[in-house]
Protein backbone atom coordinates (compact mmCIF):
# COMPACT_ATOMS: atom_id res chain seq x y z
CA UNK A 1 0.00 0.00 0.00
CA UNK A 2 1.42 3.51 -0.90
CA UNK A 3 0.77 6.32 2.11
CA UNK A 4 -1.23 8.73 1.14
CA UNK A 5 0.75 11.80 3.28
CA UNK A 6 -2.06 14.55 2.55
CA UNK A 7 -4.30 12.21 4.98
CA UNK A 8 -1.44 11.16 7.09
CA UNK A 9 -0.67 15.57 7.32
CA UNK A 10 -4.18 15.96 7.74
CA UNK A 11 -4.51 13.25 10.68
CA UNK A 12 -1.61 14.96 12.37
CA UNK A 13 -2.84 18.65 12.13
CA UNK A 14 -6.25 17.58 13.12
CA UNK A 15 -5.12 15.46 16.31
CA UNK A 16 -1.94 16.39 17.49
CA UNK A 17 -0.92 20.06 16.09
CA UNK A 18 -3.94 22.05 16.60
CA UNK A 19 -5.87 20.49 19.48
CA UNK A 20 -5.57 23.17 22.66
CA UNK A 21 -2.90 24.06 24.85
CA UNK A 22 -4.88 22.74 27.88
CA UNK A 23 -5.25 19.09 25.91
CA UNK A 24 -1.90 19.59 25.01
CA UNK A 25 -0.05 19.43 28.12
CA UNK A 26 -1.16 16.04 28.66
CA UNK A 27 0.58 15.04 25.21
CA UNK A 28 4.49 13.40 25.01
CA UNK A 29 6.78 15.62 24.77
CA UNK A 30 7.91 14.22 21.48
CA UNK A 31 4.45 15.93 20.01
CA UNK A 32 4.36 19.08 22.48
CA UNK A 33 6.24 21.14 20.04
CA UNK A 34 8.24 20.47 16.58
CA UNK A 35 6.69 17.46 15.42
CA UNK A 36 8.86 15.38 13.34
CA UNK A 37 6.94 11.93 11.76
CA UNK A 38 7.56 9.36 9.35
CA UNK A 39 4.76 7.15 8.19
CA UNK A 40 6.06 3.81 6.09
CA UNK A 41 3.20 0.82 4.97
CA UNK A 42 3.50 -2.09 3.10
CA UNK A 43 0.98 -5.29 2.08
CA UNK A 44 0.50 -6.15 5.89
CA UNK A 45 0.52 -3.09 8.08
CA UNK A 46 1.35 1.17 7.83
CA UNK A 47 2.65 2.87 11.33
CA UNK A 48 3.18 6.15 11.98
CA UNK A 49 6.12 7.15 13.93
CA UNK A 50 7.15 10.49 15.67
CA UNK A 51 10.76 11.31 17.02
CA UNK A 52 12.92 13.36 18.30
CA UNK A 53 15.30 15.25 16.34
CA UNK A 54 18.76 12.42 16.90
CA UNK A 55 16.49 9.75 15.74
CA UNK A 56 15.60 11.49 12.94
CA UNK A 57 19.00 12.02 11.61
CA UNK A 58 19.79 8.23 12.10
CA UNK A 59 17.19 6.98 10.04
CA UNK A 60 18.22 9.82 7.32
CA UNK A 61 21.59 7.92 7.57
CA UNK A 62 20.46 4.62 7.96
CA UNK A 63 17.99 5.30 4.61
CA UNK A 64 21.16 6.90 2.28
CA UNK A 65 23.10 3.31 3.56
CA UNK A 66 20.01 1.00 2.54
CA UNK A 67 19.77 -0.19 6.04
CA UNK A 68 16.81 -1.14 7.95
CA UNK A 69 15.51 2.24 9.26
CA UNK A 70 14.29 0.10 12.64
CA UNK A 71 15.74 -3.29 12.79
CA UNK A 72 14.12 -5.66 15.64
CA UNK A 73 11.43 -3.38 15.84
CA UNK A 74 8.65 -5.45 13.80
CA UNK A 75 7.98 -8.34 12.36
CA UNK A 76 4.78 -10.04 10.25
CA UNK A 77 6.58 -13.47 10.75
CA UNK A 78 4.82 -15.46 13.11
CA UNK A 79 8.15 -17.72 13.16
CA UNK A 80 10.89 -15.28 14.75
CA UNK A 81 10.92 -14.93 18.73
CA UNK A 82 9.25 -11.71 20.07
CA UNK A 83 8.99 -9.66 23.09
CA UNK A 84 5.07 -8.82 22.48
CA UNK A 85 2.60 -10.19 19.68
CA UNK A 86 -0.11 -8.57 18.51
CA UNK A 87 -3.36 -10.52 16.12
CA UNK A 88 -6.91 -9.41 16.36
CA UNK A 89 -5.99 -6.82 19.45
CA UNK A 90 -7.32 -3.80 18.94
CA UNK A 91 -6.23 -0.74 20.80
CA UNK A 92 -2.93 -1.90 22.34
CA UNK A 93 -0.89 0.20 24.30
CA UNK A 94 3.15 -0.08 25.12
CA UNK A 95 4.52 2.02 27.28
CA UNK A 96 8.16 2.21 28.73
CA UNK A 97 9.32 -0.62 27.18
CA UNK A 98 13.22 -1.98 26.80
CA UNK A 99 13.90 -5.13 24.58
CA UNK A 100 17.33 -5.91 23.58
CA UNK A 101 18.46 -8.70 21.39
CA UNK A 102 15.14 -9.65 19.73
CA UNK A 103 12.46 -8.25 17.82
CA UNK A 104 9.83 -5.97 19.86
CA UNK A 105 6.57 -6.63 18.15
CA UNK A 106 5.13 -9.44 15.88
CA UNK A 107 1.98 -8.44 14.32
CA UNK A 108 -0.56 -10.44 12.98
CA UNK A 109 -3.70 -9.11 11.30
CA UNK A 110 -6.33 -7.04 12.10
CA UNK A 111 -4.33 -5.31 15.18
CA UNK A 112 -3.64 -1.51 16.42
CA UNK A 113 -1.68 -0.01 19.09
CA UNK A 114 0.67 2.24 20.23
CA UNK A 115 4.06 2.22 21.08
CA UNK A 116 5.48 4.92 23.80
CA UNK A 117 9.21 5.58 24.58
CA UNK A 118 10.38 2.46 23.20
CA UNK A 119 14.32 1.15 23.80
CA UNK A 120 15.42 -1.25 20.94
CA UNK A 121 19.03 -2.84 21.39
CA UNK A 122 20.20 -4.80 19.02
CA UNK A 123 23.42 -6.55 17.42
CA UNK A 124 23.25 -6.85 13.54
CA UNK A 125 25.35 -7.91 10.82
CA UNK A 126 25.74 -4.84 8.68
CA UNK A 127 26.21 -2.16 11.22
CA UNK A 128 26.87 -4.41 14.55
CA UNK A 129 25.26 -3.18 17.70
CA UNK A 130 22.47 -0.54 17.29
CA UNK A 131 20.68 1.22 20.30
CA UNK A 132 17.46 3.02 19.45
CA UNK A 133 14.60 5.28 20.63
CA UNK A 134 10.86 5.40 19.25
CA UNK A 135 9.59 7.81 21.38
CA UNK A 136 5.83 7.19 20.09
CA UNK A 137 4.93 5.06 17.11
CA UNK A 138 0.93 4.26 16.04
CA UNK A 139 1.14 0.35 14.38
CA UNK A 140 -2.22 -1.23 12.80
CA UNK A 141 -2.32 -4.06 10.44
CA UNK A 142 -4.47 -5.30 7.63
CA UNK A 143 -6.45 -8.19 7.66
CA UNK A 144 -10.71 -9.30 7.32
CA UNK A 145 -11.55 -6.15 9.53
CA UNK A 146 -8.80 -3.61 8.64
CA UNK A 147 -8.04 -2.95 4.89
CA UNK A 148 -6.93 0.21 2.40
CA UNK A 149 -10.72 1.39 2.45
CA UNK A 150 -10.59 2.05 6.45
CA UNK A 151 -6.61 2.44 7.28
CA UNK A 152 -6.59 6.02 7.75
CA UNK A 153 -10.27 6.17 9.94
CA UNK A 154 -8.45 2.98 12.21
CA UNK A 155 -5.21 5.40 12.40
CA UNK A 156 -7.29 8.08 13.67
CA UNK A 157 -9.17 6.32 16.18
CA UNK A 158 -5.88 4.97 17.25
CA UNK A 159 -4.62 8.53 17.25
CA UNK A 160 -7.41 9.30 19.51
CA UNK A 161 -7.34 6.59 21.36
CA UNK A 162 -4.20 7.01 22.93
CA UNK A 163 -4.97 10.83 23.37
CA UNK A 164 -7.91 9.92 25.30
CA UNK A 165 -5.29 7.57 27.58
CA UNK A 166 -2.94 10.28 28.13
CA UNK A 167 -5.48 12.75 29.47
CA UNK A 168 -6.78 10.45 31.68
CA UNK A 169 -3.17 9.62 32.77
CA UNK A 170 -2.63 13.00 33.84
CA UNK A 171 -5.68 13.96 35.61
CA UNK A 172 -5.80 14.96 38.90
CA UNK A 173 -6.67 12.05 41.77
CA UNK A 174 -10.48 13.04 42.82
Amino acid sequence: MNIDNSKITKLIERRIIEVSPEIKKSFPEVVQDEVRWVAFSDDKLIYLMFLDAKEMERIEEFSEKGFDLFPGFITTNEEISTAIRFTNSKYGFVSGNSVSGMYSFSVGHDSSFVVQGHRQSLKTNEIGEINYTIPLAYVVSFGEDISETNIYKTLEELVSYSIKAWRENNEPSK
